[in-house]
């Protein structure tokens, strides 16, 4: 009985031992399992980076926040004008060259039928408004020679204004538009379209009963010979015309043919070098030819000799004292002209040299009193 015991003892003490160890292996396990759990993200990374292998979560970028902005429109200031106001820049520095065109001396004959003037017991009443269209000789412009000093580009008293103070003789106020341009032309090729003016539109936008149209010097100057363009300015003029009555049919137009001019050498080496006597006389058959039964033959179209208007006047913009000039000034000259203006007069100089090109404050004042018999 003691042999028997003493084994069952030793099986039982062998087993608590086989018992014990297989739970600290267990515990053993269990402790490198969670520590390879834990670790795993660890080595994962170190060996992707060491394969060079993207990351399985980039690093992410940051973001940056932008606030949210209510645009709020701009408040707009209703105007009270139909046109925004505009100041046009048309000065230029004037500099007199050797002519580019040859003398021409074609024969023209014609004569300029005018429209005959009212009786004179038709008194004249107040239309709603004129508009006159032209060029530099309507706006006003005249180029002074200073002599030894320089050139000044005067902007006068313009034709409207004129016209406009012949009815205020009668004792009738009417608005007297300005639609003309310095510096530009209808048909000549070598000056800016007046068809393609803020003025122009504007003329159609007037809606006045009667317009004015003043001859385009400008276009006496071209590219071409008078025999070639005086052709082509008829046919623009009859276009100008067209498109007025388009827009106003009823609307009385006073087309004014070319007068005379006595350029200055200054004048006639560049901008005027086309404005000759035969040049003239070709452009007015021209315009003539259509008044009788070309583009300008309307009932509404009233076709006014300019020399008739202006005869027994010096009309053309002639020598000046610094006290006429600046008297007759519609528009301050430029810093650089009132330098000219003292370094010529302060030494010695008297007068300055129109040029012959553009109208005299008589030649605008004889011209609006003869349109302005025509608006009744």
């Amino acid at each position: 009985m003691t042999t028997i015991n003493s084994d069952s003892t030793s099986v039982g003490i062998n087993l608590r031992r086989v018992v014990l160890v297989a739970l600290l292996m267990l515990a053993a396990l269990i402790v490198v399992f969670t520590a390879l759990i834990i670790a795993r993200p660890v080595l994962w990374q170190a060996m992707q980076q060491q394969a060079n292998l993207p990351t399985l979560f980039p690093t992410p970028i940051p973001r940056t926040i932008i606030p949210t902005v209510t645009l709020k429109p701009p408040t707009l200031t209703p105007s009270a004008t139909q046109f925004p106001t505009l100041t046009p820049n048309y000065t230029a520095t004037f500099t007199p060259s050797a002519t580019q065109f040859p003398t021409l001396t074609p024969n023209y004959t014609a004569t300029f039928t005018p429209s005959p003037l009212p009786p004179t017991a038709v008194p004249v009443l107040a239309p709603a408004c004129v508009s006159v269209a032209g060029d530099s000789a309507a706006y006003g412009d005249v180029v002074y020679e200073l002599a030894g000093v320089g050139y000044v580009n005067a902007h006068l008293t313009p034709v409207s204004t004129f016209i406009a103070a012949q009815f205020q003789q009668r004792g009738l106020q009417v608005p007297v538009y300005n639609r003309s341009v310095p510096a530009v032309g209808i048909s000549s090729a070598n000056h800016p379209s007046y068809f393609g003016t803020l003025e122009y539109a504007m003329l159609l936008q007037d809606h006045c009963p009667y317009v004015v149209v003043m001859p385009w010097v400008n276009d006496l100057t071209s590219w071409h010979p008078p025999g070639e363009s005086a052709p082509q300015h008829a046919a623009a003029l009859s276009r100008l015309v067209q498109e007025i009555l388009a827009q106003n049919p009823t609307t009385k137009i006073l087309v004014l043919n070319f007068y005379q001019g006595a350029p200055q050498p200054y004048a006639a080496r560049s901008f005027a070098s086309g404005f000759t006597p035969e040049a003239v006389g070709a452009f007015n058959a021209q315009i003539a030819a259509a008044c009788s039964g070309g583009g300008l033959a309307h009932p509404n179209v009233v076709c006014i000799d300019t020399s008739a208007a202006v005869a027994g006047v010096s009309y053309l913009a002639g020598n000046v004292t610094w006290q006429d000039l600046t008297a007759a000034l519609a528009s301050p000259l430029s810093a650089e002209e009132e330098n000219f203006m003292h370094a010529f007069f302060n030494n010695g100089g008297a007068l300055a040299t129109g040029d012959g090109v553009h109208l005299s404050g008589a030649g605008k004042t004889a011209i609006a009193a003869y349109v302005v018999q025509f608006m009744h």
